[in-house]
Protein backbone atom coordinates (compact mmCIF):
# COMPACT_ATOMS: atom_id res chain seq x y z
CA UNK A 1 0.00 0.00 0.00
CA UNK A 2 2.98 2.02 1.09
CA UNK A 3 4.94 1.76 -2.83
CA UNK A 4 1.33 2.48 -4.26
CA UNK A 5 0.91 5.90 -2.84
CA UNK A 6 4.99 6.37 -3.32
CA UNK A 7 4.40 5.92 -7.03
CA UNK A 8 0.99 8.12 -7.27
CA UNK A 9 2.71 10.91 -5.66
CA UNK A 10 5.57 10.08 -8.37
CA UNK A 11 2.91 10.28 -10.77
CA UNK A 12 1.80 13.57 -9.89
CA UNK A 13 4.82 14.81 -9.13
CA UNK A 14 5.89 13.91 -13.10
CA UNK A 15 2.30 15.05 -14.21
CA UNK A 16 2.59 18.45 -13.21
CA UNK A 17 5.67 19.23 -14.51
CA UNK A 18 4.90 16.86 -18.00
CA UNK A 19 1.89 19.56 -18.48
CA UNK A 20 3.63 22.72 -17.33
CA UNK A 21 6.49 22.10 -19.91
CA UNK A 22 3.86 21.26 -22.62
CA UNK A 23 5.77 18.26 -23.47
CA UNK A 24 2.43 16.92 -25.02
CA UNK A 25 4.15 19.15 -28.05
CA UNK A 26 7.00 17.42 -28.08
CA UNK A 27 5.84 13.85 -28.26
CA UNK A 28 3.85 15.69 -31.21
CA UNK A 29 7.41 16.73 -33.09
CA UNK A 30 8.47 13.43 -32.58
CA UNK A 31 5.69 11.43 -33.46
CA UNK A 32 6.25 13.40 -36.60
CA UNK A 33 9.76 13.35 -36.81
CA UNK A 34 9.44 9.06 -36.25
CA UNK A 35 7.05 9.22 -39.21
CA UNK A 36 9.61 10.59 -41.64
CA UNK A 37 12.28 8.37 -40.18
CA UNK A 38 11.02 4.75 -39.48
CA UNK A 39 12.17 3.39 -42.84
CA UNK A 40 15.52 4.59 -42.54
CA UNK A 41 15.51 3.48 -38.95
CA UNK A 42 14.09 0.16 -40.23
CA UNK A 43 17.11 0.35 -42.84
CA UNK A 44 19.97 0.82 -40.08
CA UNK A 45 18.40 -1.88 -38.18
CA UNK A 46 18.30 -4.43 -40.72
CA UNK A 47 21.60 -3.37 -42.02
CA UNK A 48 23.24 -3.89 -38.17
CA UNK A 49 21.21 -7.31 -37.71
CA UNK A 50 22.87 -8.77 -41.07
CA UNK A 51 26.18 -8.42 -39.56
CA UNK A 52 24.73 -11.57 -37.46
CA UNK A 53 24.01 -14.31 -39.13
CA UNK A 54 21.52 -15.44 -36.23
CA UNK A 55 18.93 -12.47 -36.41
CA UNK A 56 18.63 -12.70 -40.15
CA UNK A 57 16.49 -15.53 -39.03
CA UNK A 58 14.58 -14.06 -36.79
CA UNK A 59 13.92 -10.91 -38.71
CA UNK A 60 10.57 -12.22 -39.31
CA UNK A 61 9.86 -12.74 -35.51
CA UNK A 62 11.42 -9.42 -34.78
CA UNK A 63 8.49 -7.55 -37.27
CA UNK A 64 5.68 -9.48 -35.59
CA UNK A 65 6.43 -8.66 -32.27
CA UNK A 66 6.41 -5.01 -33.49
CA UNK A 67 3.87 -4.90 -35.32
CA UNK A 68 1.73 -6.59 -32.56
CA UNK A 69 2.92 -4.50 -29.94
CA UNK A 70 4.19 -0.87 -31.36
CA UNK A 71 1.08 -0.98 -34.21
CA UNK A 72 -1.68 -2.20 -32.49
CA UNK A 73 -4.20 -1.39 -35.63
CA UNK A 74 -3.52 -1.53 -39.08
CA UNK A 75 -1.08 -3.94 -38.96
CA UNK A 76 -1.43 -5.65 -42.14
CA UNK A 77 -1.23 -2.28 -44.05
CA UNK A 78 1.48 -1.08 -42.57
CA UNK A 79 3.42 -4.17 -43.37
CA UNK A 80 2.66 -4.09 -46.69
CA UNK A 81 3.93 -0.81 -46.77
CA UNK A 82 7.07 -0.85 -44.82
CA UNK A 83 8.01 -4.28 -47.49
CA UNK A 84 7.27 -2.10 -50.35
CA UNK A 85 9.75 0.83 -48.62
CA UNK A 86 12.15 -1.74 -47.87
CA UNK A 87 12.48 -3.12 -50.85
CA UNK A 88 12.65 0.34 -52.69
CA UNK A 89 15.46 1.38 -50.42
CA UNK A 90 18.02 -0.85 -51.09
CA UNK A 91 17.82 -0.11 -53.84
CA UNK A 92 19.01 3.25 -54.07
CA UNK A 93 22.22 4.67 -55.00
CA UNK A 94 25.20 5.22 -51.86
CA UNK A 95 24.74 8.61 -51.57
CA UNK A 96 20.84 8.36 -51.31
CA UNK A 97 21.27 5.51 -48.47
CA UNK A 98 24.15 7.81 -46.79
CA UNK A 99 20.60 10.57 -46.37
CA UNK A 100 19.04 8.08 -44.63
CA UNK A 101 21.35 7.47 -42.49
CA UNK A 102 21.59 11.05 -41.55
CA UNK A 103 18.08 11.20 -41.32
CA UNK A 104 18.09 8.01 -38.31
CA UNK A 105 21.16 10.09 -36.82
CA UNK A 106 19.02 13.17 -36.92
CA UNK A 107 15.76 11.04 -35.13
CA UNK A 108 18.08 10.33 -32.76
CA UNK A 109 19.86 13.58 -31.88
CA UNK A 110 16.17 14.61 -31.52
CA UNK A 111 15.52 12.01 -28.89
CA UNK A 112 18.53 12.68 -26.76
CA UNK A 113 18.04 16.23 -27.02
CA UNK A 114 14.59 15.94 -25.39
CA UNK A 115 15.66 13.38 -22.67
CA UNK A 116 18.30 15.98 -21.72
CA UNK A 117 16.10 18.82 -21.50
CA UNK A 118 14.16 16.33 -19.12
CA UNK A 119 17.47 16.00 -17.09
CA UNK A 120 18.34 19.86 -17.69
CA UNK A 121 21.90 18.49 -18.76
CA UNK A 122 23.52 19.61 -22.15
CA UNK A 123 23.34 17.33 -25.27
CA UNK A 124 26.55 15.40 -26.34
CA UNK A 125 26.70 17.48 -29.33
CA UNK A 126 27.33 20.73 -27.53
CA UNK A 127 29.46 19.10 -25.16
CA UNK A 128 31.82 16.97 -27.54
CA UNK A 129 30.80 16.29 -30.77
CA UNK A 130 32.88 13.50 -31.64
CA UNK A 131 31.76 11.95 -28.67
CA UNK A 132 28.20 12.51 -29.56
CA UNK A 133 28.95 10.82 -32.92
CA UNK A 134 30.74 7.45 -31.13
CA UNK A 135 27.45 7.47 -29.19
CA UNK A 136 25.30 7.53 -31.63
CA UNK A 137 27.11 4.47 -33.00
CA UNK A 138 26.80 2.59 -29.92
CA UNK A 139 23.38 3.23 -30.08
CA UNK A 140 23.15 1.70 -33.26
CA UNK A 141 25.04 -1.23 -32.42
CA UNK A 142 22.87 -1.86 -29.55
CA UNK A 143 19.73 -1.37 -31.47
CA UNK A 144 19.99 -4.68 -33.08
CA UNK A 145 20.82 -6.42 -29.97
CA UNK A 146 18.10 -4.97 -27.94
CA UNK A 147 15.68 -6.09 -30.46
CA UNK A 148 17.72 -9.55 -30.65
CA UNK A 149 17.08 -10.09 -26.91
CA UNK A 150 13.49 -9.30 -26.95
CA UNK A 151 12.38 -11.54 -29.86
CA UNK A 152 14.48 -14.07 -28.55
CA UNK A 153 12.00 -14.06 -25.28
CA UNK A 154 9.03 -13.60 -27.47
CA UNK A 155 9.94 -16.71 -29.38
CA UNK A 156 10.33 -18.39 -26.61
CA UNK A 157 7.20 -17.71 -25.01
CA UNK A 158 5.84 -18.19 -28.31
CA UNK A 159 6.89 -21.97 -28.44
CA UNK A 160 5.82 -22.21 -24.87
CA UNK A 161 1.94 -21.02 -25.83
CA UNK A 162 2.10 -24.18 -28.07
CA UNK A 163 2.18 -26.82 -25.18
CA UNK A 164 -1.40 -27.83 -23.52
CA UNK A 165 -2.78 -26.37 -21.22
CA UNK A 166 -3.01 -29.60 -18.99
CA UNK A 167 1.12 -29.30 -19.23
CA UNK A 168 1.51 -25.97 -17.90
CA UNK A 169 1.27 -24.78 -14.50
CA UNK A 170 -0.41 -21.54 -13.05
CA UNK A 171 2.80 -20.27 -12.93
CA UNK A 172 3.88 -20.66 -16.59
CA UNK A 173 1.05 -18.94 -17.68
CA UNK A 174 0.98 -16.48 -15.36
CA UNK A 175 4.54 -15.63 -16.66
CA UNK A 176 3.70 -15.60 -20.07
CA UNK A 177 1.17 -12.96 -19.71
CA UNK A 178 3.39 -10.54 -17.96
CA UNK A 179 6.39 -11.48 -20.39
CA UNK A 180 5.70 -8.75 -22.71
CA UNK A 181 5.86 -6.17 -20.21
CA UNK A 182 8.91 -7.56 -18.80
CA UNK A 183 10.08 -6.77 -21.96
CA UNK A 184 8.63 -3.15 -22.99
CA UNK A 185 10.31 -2.32 -19.29
CA UNK A 186 13.80 -3.86 -19.85
CA UNK A 187 13.84 -1.78 -23.66
CA UNK A 188 12.65 1.59 -21.79
CA UNK A 189 14.55 1.19 -19.25
CA UNK A 190 17.59 0.68 -20.90
CA UNK A 191 16.40 3.85 -23.49
CA UNK A 192 16.02 6.03 -19.85
CA UNK A 193 19.19 4.67 -18.51
CA UNK A 194 21.62 4.92 -21.46
CA UNK A 195 20.21 8.02 -23.47
CA UNK A 196 20.26 10.94 -21.37
CA UNK A 197 23.50 12.83 -20.84
CA UNK A 198 23.32 12.06 -16.44
CA UNK A 199 24.18 9.50 -14.76
CA UNK A 200 20.84 7.63 -14.22
CA UNK A 201 20.61 4.76 -11.36
CA UNK A 202 19.44 1.57 -12.96
CA UNK A 203 16.08 1.12 -10.32
CA UNK A 204 15.62 4.59 -10.68
CA UNK A 205 15.57 3.58 -15.17
CA UNK A 206 13.68 0.30 -13.94
CA UNK A 207 11.12 2.02 -12.46
CA UNK A 208 10.31 4.91 -14.96
CA UNK A 209 10.22 1.63 -17.58
CA UNK A 210 7.83 -0.30 -15.94
CA UNK A 211 5.85 2.89 -15.59
CA UNK A 212 5.84 3.45 -19.29
CA UNK A 213 5.41 -0.52 -20.31
CA UNK A 214 2.24 -0.42 -18.04
CA UNK A 215 0.81 2.37 -19.63
CA UNK A 216 1.74 0.99 -23.01
CA UNK A 217 0.05 -2.43 -22.69
CA UNK A 218 -2.99 -0.43 -21.43
CA UNK A 219 -2.82 2.08 -24.19
CA UNK A 220 -2.17 -0.82 -26.74
CA UNK A 221 -5.00 -2.86 -26.27
CA UNK A 222 -7.23 1.05 -25.56
CA UNK A 223 -6.56 1.96 -29.07
CA UNK A 224 -7.36 -1.34 -30.77
CA UNK A 225 -10.27 -1.40 -29.32
CA UNK A 226 -11.09 2.43 -29.99
CA UNK A 227 -9.99 1.00 -33.62
CA UNK A 228 -11.96 -1.47 -34.34
CA UNK A 229 -15.69 -0.67 -32.54
CA UNK A 230 -15.33 3.28 -33.75
CA UNK A 231 -13.87 2.87 -37.53
CA UNK A 232 -14.42 6.85 -38.02
CA UNK A 233 -10.48 7.15 -39.40
CA UNK A 234 -11.99 4.41 -42.23
CA UNK A 235 -14.93 5.50 -43.37
CA UNK A 236 -13.75 9.13 -43.43
CA UNK A 237 -10.13 8.26 -45.16
CA UNK A 238 -10.59 4.63 -46.09
CA UNK A 239 -7.79 3.44 -47.84
CA UNK A 240 -5.79 5.98 -46.71
CA UNK A 241 -6.86 5.56 -43.21
CA UNK A 242 -3.35 3.87 -41.74
CA UNK A 243 -1.95 6.99 -42.24
CA UNK A 244 -3.74 9.20 -39.48
CA UNK A 245 -4.09 5.87 -37.25
CA UNK A 246 -0.19 5.21 -37.43
CA UNK A 247 0.04 9.22 -36.75
CA UNK A 248 -1.96 8.57 -33.71
CA UNK A 249 -0.19 5.68 -33.00
CA UNK A 250 2.87 7.23 -32.61
CA UNK A 251 1.86 10.43 -30.89
CA UNK A 252 0.42 7.87 -27.83
CA UNK A 253 3.82 5.50 -28.08
CA UNK A 254 6.15 9.14 -27.34
CA UNK A 255 3.27 10.54 -24.89
CA UNK A 256 3.98 7.59 -22.78
CA UNK A 257 7.85 7.43 -23.60
CA UNK A 258 8.59 11.42 -22.26
CA UNK A 259 6.21 10.61 -19.39
CA UNK A 260 8.08 7.44 -18.35
CA UNK A 261 11.50 9.78 -18.38
CA UNK A 262 9.37 12.44 -16.55
CA UNK A 263 9.14 9.33 -13.80
CA UNK A 264 12.43 8.60 -14.46
CA UNK A 265 13.80 11.71 -13.35
CA UNK A 266 11.41 12.57 -10.46
CA UNK A 267 12.17 9.37 -8.75
CA UNK A 268 15.90 10.81 -7.99
CA UNK A 269 15.01 13.98 -6.99
CA UNK A 270 15.61 14.64 -3.07
CA UNK A 271 13.04 13.83 -0.79
CA UNK A 272 11.30 11.76 -3.69
CA UNK A 273 14.03 8.57 -3.78
CA UNK A 274 12.81 5.18 -3.43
Amino acid sequence: MQLLRYMGRICVEATKRFYNENYSYRASALAFTTLLAIVPLLLVIVFGMTVFPYFMNIILLGENYILQNFVPASAGTIEFYFHGFLTQATRLPAVSILFLFITTILLVHTIEETLNEIWRVPTRVKSKKMLALLFYWILFLLIPFIIGLSIFLTSYAFLLSWISIEDKTQLTLYFLSILPILINTMIFGLLYIIVPNARVKIINGLIGGMTAALLFEVARISFAFYVDQFPSYALIYGAFAVIPIFLVWLYIFWFIILFGAFVTYTVARPGLEL
